[in-house]
């Protein structure tokens, strides 16, 4: 059996996806043991082998990669996902999150950073390229602990995380609607931030929750 970590790549463009294949086998202790041109059939691929680590181009036609990862996670698949793509958009970097994804790269990395980034998520741990990290700690401007959150507080930002809307979170909770609502822009005030991705991803940054499973 082998001890090599396991990777899928998963990209509609074949030339970016034999590139990515030739910077894993680079990786230490990293093996490819499939590809697919569509996100249809990578979801399948992905299905069949179990791997431990499927890279996922964002934008794909036929099911794109926040798609796929939400349906590879809805199906219970054990395989980390990390999206892999050219876009700096933070409200998709944190749809993929959302859905499930471990860790978000741009394409543009090196060996290096991949290699990061599959030992990292291989680890249970979640990775964020630098540049995306940076500009969402940018858009912060407070930074608490864990310990300056009340209990009610950190169930709620653990909520929003794992991508649950207002209603499911008052559901979970057993309290109204508009007391999530105040909580949540609490939680933003007291955060410094203005938006539930700076918000999401504050929470995952500085370690306030843990990450989506």
């Amino acid at each position: 059996m082998s001890n090599l970590i396991s990777v899928v790549i998963v990209d509609d463009d074949e030339m970016v996806a034999a590139a990515m294949s030739a910077l894993c086998e680079k990786v230490k202790g990293v093996e490819v043991v499939g590809r697919a041109n569509d996100g249809r059939d990578g979801l399948a691929l992905v299905e069949k082998l179990v791997p431990q680590v499927a890279l996922v181009d964002l934008m794909m036609p036929t099911l794109n990669g926040i798609d796929l990862v939400a349906m590879a996670r809805q199906k219970g698949l054990p395989t980390r996902m990390v999206i892999l793509t050219a876009s700096r958009d933070p409200e998709l970097c944190v749809r993929a999150m959302e859905a499930g994804a471990a860790a978000y790269l741009l394409k543009l990395s090196g060996v290096d950073e991949l290699g990061i980034a599959i030992h990292a998520v291989v680890n249970g741990k979640m990775y964020i390229t630098p540049e995306m990290a940076e500009s969402f700690l940018r858009q912060s401007t407070v930074r608490l602990q864990p310990e300056h959150l009340t209990l009610r507080h950190r169930e709620i930002l653990q909520l929003v995380v794992e991508g649950r809307t207002n209603k499911e979170i008052a559901g979970i909770l057993n309290v109204g609607v508009k007391t999530i609502e105040k909580h949540r822009a609490e939680l933003m005030r007291r955060l410094g931030v203005h938006s539930t991705a700076s918000l999401v991803w504050h929470a995952i940054l500085h370690r306030l929750v843990m990450p989506p499973p």
